[in-house]
């Protein structure tokens, strides 16, 4: 009996150890903003305590499963992903062989068949995920499908939230390449062609110019979120606090961008970006709060 549990419980160990994996490198943008925004549409909508409880367990069931499908789309679905992972996110599953490609797609083949069909051939395998503007577009397209079912979720009217995942979702279009600067070696390996690589801004050179255009899309749509967005919708203490947070974050970043240009320091500029993503959702549900 206590070998029985013993195995239980190392089996449960390991999976457990995939499937962090497999989540941590995108945790911060495919699933922290489900609970984020679902918690704005819940304070939009005046929910009670033990509604907002029973909503955030339902949400964070679907974002784990969101995640889930979307990782392994990301990483199996296209051949030349496992090369990239080897050189930018050598401790992927895959690439350490604790799961493999054939237990990846084939053993939710059935149930997420639907899915995976659409959206593997829509991104991948037309090779819209290998250029940069269609990948960017394609990222864009997915926050709307994350934040406005997040909002579904919270109960709240769709009209409330529609203009501000609108919003972030044409903030996100022209700064989520930061992401694929940390990514460039591998990319590169692999022939994808992200907008970073198109720019001409690749380590050990004197590029800027993806640099400066994710710099810039930061600073303008960053200046026009905080001003004509949040501090126009509500001025009070907790949407002033939180638009110096997202001001302040976003000089930071612009400036890791120029200060330090390494791999190493590209990979922390990046969660940076995703603390500004963060901050917005946190702002928009200060906002919408009654």
């Amino acid at each position: 009996m206590k070998s029985v549990i013993q195995s239980g419980y190392l089996s449960l160990l390991s999976e457990a150890t995939i499937c962090w994996n497999l989540f941590k490198s995108n945790l911060d943008g495919a699933f922290i903003p489900f609970p984020i925004f679902t918690i704005a549409s819940l304070l939009h909508n005046g929910a009670p305590w033990y509604e907002i409880i029973m909503r955030l367990i339902y949400i964070l069931i679907y974002a784990f499963f969101y995640q889930y499908v979307f990782e392994l789309m990301n990483q199996a679905a296209h051949p030349g992903n496992h090369l990239e992972d080897k050189i930018n996110k050598p401790d992927r599953p895959l690439v350490t062989h604790s799961m493999t490609v054939h237990y990846a797609l084939g053993t939710q083949t059935w149930t997420l068949l639907w899915i995976a069909t659409i959206f593997a051939s829509w991104k991948y395998s037309t090779g819209l995920s290998d250029f940069g503007p269609t990948k960017d577009l394609s990222i864009s397209i997915g926050l709307i499908a994350q934040l406005m079912a997040a909002w579904h979720v919270g109960g709240s009217n769709p009209s409330a939230g529609w203009p501000w995942v609108k919003f972030l979702a044409i903030w996100m279009y022209p700064t989520i390449g930061i992401q694929d600067i940390r990514d460039v070696p591998g990319d590169t390996a692999v022939g994808r062609r992200t907008t970073v690589i198109l720019l001409g801004d690749i380590p050990l050179t004197s590029t800027y110019k993806a640099r400066i255009y994710h710099s810039m899309g930061l600073a303008v749509f960053g200046y026009i979120y905080i001003f004509r967005w949040v501090l126009y919708t509500r001025y009070d203490a907790s949407s002033l606090a939180v638009s110096i947070a997202i001001a302040t974050l976003t000089f930071g970043t612009i400036f890791r961008l120029f200060a330090w240009r390494s791999i190493e320091s590209d990979r922390k500029t990046y969660r940076y970006y995703m603390g500004i993503y963060m901050l917005n959702l946190v702002a928009a549900g200060v906002c919408l709060r009654k």
